[in-house]
């Protein structure tokens, strides 16, 4: 059997089941995974001038400052009939300060509270207040931000003054994701697991296939033995048929002699 069919037809549902789920799992969570076991970058050294953050890069630690929100996010139910649901709010988009400049950030709607407590003690600390005290840990993932979430980026530095050219400067705008990297790795490990327990299953597939190949050419093999010792002895009986039929002629002339006897 050709070895490209021999493999397909060692695939059943299970086995493209638990393929499938298992690559869907390692593709979604890779580059999460991977960016977990990079160093973290806090959210006090985006102030330092010796840090830079680039996209893929690691960020945890208790958000130090927080200038303001400029996006946020909903999600809503589309009808047939044209109708919608009402908005249900998923989070926000928030402006932290860096050495050079700003970098957006992502929040669950359940960390906006907190966040806006900060917000509020980071503009009292700037008009000469105390520092803030409330605490906040994020982590995530440093992403480039999406045009749809740039555009409102632009759009709220420009109303703080900022010309065109000097967001050019600031470079590509980039958004720290809130991530649970727990939960990633999980994730990826479940992922390797069922790819791992589908390759098992195909393995043993494929033996079980090749064994009943085995034991069908072994039957092949026996049958054709069987056939050639069925065969010789038929050989034996003719050559002593002949024999008897050549021993009994000399037997025949006796008869004759009497059947002439007797006609005297």
């Amino acid at each position: 059997m050709d070895k490209i069919k021999k493999l397909i037809s060692c695939f059943n549902t299970g086995i493209f089941i638990l393929l499938g789920i298992g690559i869907m799992l390692v593709c979604m969570n890779f580059a999460d995974t991977i960016c977990s076991f990079k160093p973290a970058i806090s959210f006090d050294d985006l102030l330092d001038e010796n840090t830079k953050v680039k996209a893929g890069s690691h960020v945890a630690g208790n958000v130090e400052y927080v200038i303001d929100y400029f996006a946020t996010e909903s999600t809503y139910t589309q009808y047939k009939d044209g109708s919608r649901s009402t908005s249900k709010a998923n989070g926000r988009y928030y402006l932290i300060p860096t050495y050079d400049g700003y970098i957006g950030m992502k929040c669950r709607q359940v960390d906006v509270s907190s966040l806006e407590k900060i917000c509020d003690e980071t503009w009292d600390y700037l008009d000469g207040g105390a520092l803030p005290t409330t605490e906040y840990f994020m982590e995530g993932r440093v992403k480039k931000m999406e045009s749809d979430i740039k555009k409102y980026y632009n759009e709220y530095l420009i109303d703080m003054g900022y010309t065109t050219f000097e967001l050019e400067q600031m470079g590509e705008p980039l958004l720290i994701d809130y991530t649970s990297f727990t939960a990633v790795r999980v994730m990826f490990l479940i992922g390797v697991v069922l790819i791992a327990l589908g390759v098992l299953f195909l393995v043993k597939s494929w033996k079980r296939l090749t064994l009943a190949e085995i034991n069908a050419a072994k039957a092949m093999s026996n049958g054709a033995g069987l056939a050639t010792m069925t065969a010789e002895p038929t050989s034996n009986v003719a050559e002593t048929s002949e024999s008897a039929d050549e021993n009994e002629s000399p037997a025949e002339a006796p008869s004759e002699s009497e059947e002439n006897t007797v006609q005297h």
